[in-house]
């Protein structure tokens, strides 16, 4: 197995977005985790109790959902999420399977291949100034990638979501108390906030008080010179970063939450 494929084996739960299924006889895409609606994967505006109320199962493919020509969606999903209802029904091909296709750089689908998904994530055009808080030498592929997605504006916050889905479900997984966005998670909640002051303490991580992208701005150029001490703290950031996104995604599936010294443990654990 190459190095670039190994390395895409383990940011294969972040590549998602750039993913996309074109569907031929339905059979080979997965219905609510894999991106071939308008919408991107469905499992971020349906929760699984959602689609297991409705009578499906979360492994259902595209040709399971499909009877008659026709989708088999609940009615009170469509009022929830009207686009459901616009999107145009694929005409599925018993003798075509479906083809994945990748999102390059250029915005452009192209067939699937490991140079281009490489390429585009070390992103070979213009530098931007903070490509080497991000993409520096030795990093940890899986953290890094979500640290893109996060300086980007890009990951999946509620803030987001609630564009496609009417909802007043949407609560921070962390405080409750309001709808998540990336400035409230990095680091305006108390909890990532808490983290975020124990990585600083224990890696001198120091900026000014500013929201998410103000943090950045003042880190890509603070943190610019190759030295150890500044791999740590560039390390450090994208795992906190990580962690935190994680630990926000586990706590919406219902799972155990790991306390405020345990996650900073598990962080501590990754940089030694």
């Amino acid at each position: 197995m190459s190095w670039s494929w190994r390395n895409l084996l383990k940011i294969r739960p972040f590549l998602r977005d750039s993913f996309y299924s074109q569907i031929g006889n339905g059979e080979g895409t997965f219905m609510w985790f894999d991106n071939w609606h308008q919408l991107g994967p469905l499992s971020y505006v349906l929760s699984h109790r959602e689609i297991a109320n409705a009578g499906f199962n979360i492994r259902d493919k595209v040709s399971n959902v499909i009877t008659h020509d026709n989708w088999n969606w609940p009615e009170d999903w469509l009022d929830l999420i009207p686009q459901l209802g616009e999107y145009q029904l694929p005409r599925l091909v018993s003798d075509k399977k479906d083809v994945v296709l990748w999102m390059n750089g250029k915005k452009e689908l192209v067939p699937f291949a490991v140079n281009q998904v490489s390429s585009s994530l070390v992103n070979q055009g213009t530098k931007v100034d903070w490509h080497d808080l991000v993409w520096f030498q030795n990093r940890i592929p899986n953290h890094c990638f979500i640290l893109w997605l996060a300086v980007l504006g890009r990951l999946r916050t509620q803030d987001r979501m609630k564009r496609w889905k009417d909802s007043n479900d949407f609560n921070c997984a962390f405080c409750n108390g309001q709808v998540d966005s990336h400035c409230h998670l990095f680091f305006e909640c108390n909890f990532p906030l808490e983290v975020w002051m124990m990585v600083k303490e224990q890696t001198k991580i120091k900026h000014r008080p500013g929201n998410w992208f103000e943090v950045i701005q003042e880190l890509q150029f603070s943190l610019k010179m190759k030295t150890i001490g500044n791999f740590i703290k560039k390390c450090a950031l994208a795992a906190t970063v990580y962690h935190i996104w994680s630990e926000r995604n586990k706590r919406y599936l219902g799972e155990r939450l790991i306390l405020l010294n345990l996650l900073f443990k598990e962080l501590w654990r990754i940089l030694e």
